[in-house]
Order: C-alpha cells, then sequence, then structure tokens
C-alpha cells in the first residue's frame, strides 16, 4: 500500500513539474508580462485533472485500493471544483480592478463582492433544472458538479454553433480571393513599421525601468557611499593596500548607465566602467 502511494504521489509530482515546464516554455514564452500566479494556477489545475484521469486507469487495471482511490478522487474533485469556483474567478475581478487602478486595499474588497454576486448568479442559474434532491445539499458537491456540466454544455454550445457560423463567413472568402505582388509588399511594410513601434516602446520601458531603479538605488547609494568611504579611508592607512586603493580610485569611477543609441533589443541599457577625467 505504501508502495502504490508513493508511486501516485510521485506521477502527480513529475505532471506537475511536466505542466509547470510546458506552461513556461511554450505557452508563456510569448507574453512579455508574467505573473507567477498563472503559473501556479495553471500547473495546479493540471495536476489534479491529470490525477482524475490516472484513477480511472487504476480503477481499470486495479491498482491501489478502493478507498484510497476513492478519497484521492474527492480531493480531485473538491479542488477542481474551487478553482473554478472561487480562485479563478476572485482572481479575474482582481486583475480587472488592479488594471482599473484601484489599490490593493480597495481591490480586494470589491473583488469579493463580485465573488458573491458571481457565486449566487451561478447558484441561481441552476433552480430551474431538477438537480436539488433531499440527498444532497445546496452547499453539495454533487451541486457544484451538476451546476458546471449544464453550464458548460450550454457554454459549449453556444460557442460551437457561432463558430460552426462565424468561421466559414470571416475566413472562406479570404482564402478564395486571390494576393497579388503589390498586397505582400504592402503587408510586409506594415510589418516592418509594427516592428519598429515595438522595439521602441521596449526602449521606453527599459529606460523607464532603469530611471526608476535609479531612484531607488540613490537613497540607498549615499548610505553605502559614506560606509564604503569609512572603510577605504580605514584602509588607506594599511601598508600596500593603501596605495592601491587610492589608485583604483583616481582611475575608475562607478558604473554608469548610458542611454540606448540604436534601435535594437540588445540595446537598451550598456554598461560600462567610465574613466574619471583628471
Amino acid at each position: 500500500m505504501a508502495v502504490e502511494e508513493g508511486l501516485c504521489l510521485l506521477s502527480l509530482v513529475a505532471v506537475f513539474l511536466g505542466g509547470w515546464v510546458f506552461f513556461d516554455r511554450f505557452l508563456y514564452s510569448e507574453y512579455e508580462i508574467k505573473n507567477a500566479a498563472v503559473r501556479w494556477l495553471f500547473a495546479i489545475t493540471w495536476t489534479l485533472s491529470c490525477s482524475m484521469f490516472e484513477l480511472i486507469i487504476f480503477e481499470i487495471l486495479g491498482f491501489m485500493e478502493r478507498d484510497m482511490r476513492w478519497i484521492n478522487w474527492k480531493v480531485d474533485v473538491i479542488g477542481l471544483l474551487l478553482i473554478l469556483l472561487f480562485i479563478v474567478p476572485c482572481y479575474l475581478f482582481y486583475l480587472v480592478f488592479r488594471g482599473v487602478g484601484l489599490r490593493l486595499s480597495l481591490a480586494v474588497p470589491f473583488s469579493m463582492i463580485c465573488l458573491a454576486l458571481f457565486l449566487h448568479f451561478f447558484w441561481t442559474l441552476g433552480d430551474p433544472f431538477p438537480i436539488l434532491t433531499q440527498e444532497h445539499g445546496i452547499f453539495s458537491i454533487e451541486q457544484g458538479i451538476s451546476r458546471i456540466g449544464v453550464c458548460g454544455v450550454w457554454v459549449m454550445a453556444a460557442l460551437s454553433g457561432y463558430g460552426a457560423v462565424s468561421c466559414p463567413y470571416n475566413y472562406l472568402a479570404t482564402f478564395r480571393s486571390k494576393v497579388d505582388e503589390q498586397e505582400v509588399s504592402e503587408l510586409k511594410q506594415r510589418l516592418s513599421m509594427v516592428m519598429q513601434q515595438i522595439y521602441q516602446k521596449k526602449k521606453w520601458i527599459a529606460c523607464k525601468r532603469l530611471e526608476r531603479q535609479a531612484l531607488q538605488g540613490g537613497n540607498n547609494s549615499t548610505k553605502t557611499s559614506a560606509k564604503a568611504g569609512w572603510v577605504s579611508g580605514a584602509l588607506a592607512w594599511i601598508p600596500f593596500i593603501g596605495p592601491l586603493i587610492r589608485r583604483l580610485n583616481s582611475d575608475l569611477s562607478l558604473i554608469h548607465i548610458s542611454e540606448p543609441t540604436r534601435l535594437l533589443s540588445i540595446s537598451y541599457a550598456v554598461f560600462c566602467l567610465k574613466k574619471k577625467k583628471k
């Protein structure tokens, strides 16, 4: 029994790491803004979903005891319900309020209020369906799964119907039309202009980030420079070390950050040691 639980736990760890690497290397590589919470939510959701599929395989093969499979299945279902009904909606509301410009002290309570309204609407949506029984209460696992199933089937049907009508209407005419050399050249010029704008915006973001770091480091540099001056003054009296320190102070200064001069991604910031003018 211990061996079976160890193998199950090891497989879940491998699935979690695989989902983390896949999301970070393939799905998340093209995004400029990195959010660790999104990576964690994807990896946990992927792990719980694969765990449910793994339990089905274990039941077919007769691997692991029935009670242990039932406990793991219940943990997976509860975890997915918490993610779908509480964590993901609340986090989406939080990101919306933070994107609008609200402070953290206001974004959190507003997110909780929107989450309560969402849960009320979600539970009210399932009232017309005969899914509430005397055996299971309104806050049971069966109620959440049934509502997610009903809403999921309805959303998938609406999206599939819309896609079946909208996709041919929008894209079939594009594939049937002929493309000449002039349109290709115009698209190439537009692409180069867009790439230039992207480089400009990246350079501007890098410059603003360096300015902010310089302002934040200016307060700390005054304190560290005073301590460094005291230490260098104390070491200047030591034989063989004092002349070396005085020579370094006269030749080199602190790291200088120059402005970007070229429109390239590698020329956002140039770090160099600048000699002092004698």
